[in-house]
């Protein structure tokens, strides 16, 4: 089973840490492949490969840059040329750390899944799946990208996914996340015993420096 991990990620600031970070670990299982998505401007075709980074030509935004750089980086990993044959997608963030190792056991144990996560919803009573870990089955994608027209992108990207997905959301498959933010005072009592039931953790904390932390602090633990 190939998992392909599409990373919403940017150049500005601290997040250029939280992808050193990503790197100890992001392209260990051969099984599973990595990528960073992220605008630039300053590249000459539309949308461009270079190692662990897909870029999308344009200018960042949140609204509507998310579901953009993942809709066009969604539909180029679609294509044979991209050459990994994936079987299932999560399109993640940067502040979310990942054990791999039971990401192929979920999958391996549920390979009937369509999509999977963790349900949120929205003021209008919009189901969706975060954007921490959003897991979608490659069928799913196809199915996305041939009817993109039909995405809002006036809206954030989980919940524009959330509108189109919403019949799908009525058998969709939890996803153990551990909330690791609420540790960010607290960060050595995080251990291997407290994060055994989680498949991925979310470190986004208000302070940047705690968030990096506890992403670092995590990702030694599982891969250590």
């Amino acid at each position: 089973m190939k998992i392909l991990i599409l990373i919403i990620a940017h150049d500005d600031g601290y997040y250029i840490d939280m992808q050193k970070l990503w790197r100890i670990y992001m392209n260990r299982f051969d099984n599973i492949k990595s990528f960073f998505i992220k605008y630039n401007n300053n590249i000459d075709s539309d949308i461009l490969v270079q190692n662990d980074t897909i870029y999308v030509k344009g200018n960042d935004s949140y609204i509507p840059g998310c579901l953009d750089k993942t809709i066009k980086s969604l539909e180029y990993t679609l294509n044979e040329d991209f050459g990994f044959d994936f079987d299932y997608l999560i399109r993640t963030n940067l502040s979310s750390v990942w054990d791999f190792t039971k990401l192929n056991h979920f999958l391996e144990s549920n390979s009937e899944l369509v999509v999977g996560g963790v349900l949120g919803t929205a003021h209008n009573n919009i189901k969706f799946i975060s954007g921490t870990g959003i897991l979608l089955h490659k069928e799913v994608c196809k199915n996305i990208i041939q009817h993109k027209n039909l995405l809002d992108y006036n809206i954030i990207d989980d919940v524009a996914l959330g509108i189109f997905l919403t019949q799908l959301l009525n058998n969709y498959k939890p996803l153990n996340r551990f909330e690791a933010y609420h540790y960010n005072n607290n960060i050595n009592s995080v251990n291997k015993e407290l994060l055994r039931p989680f498949i991925y953790s979310r470190c986004q904390c208000h302070n940047s420096t705690q968030t990096l932390q506890l992403m670092e602090h995590i990702i030694n633990i599982i891969y250590s």
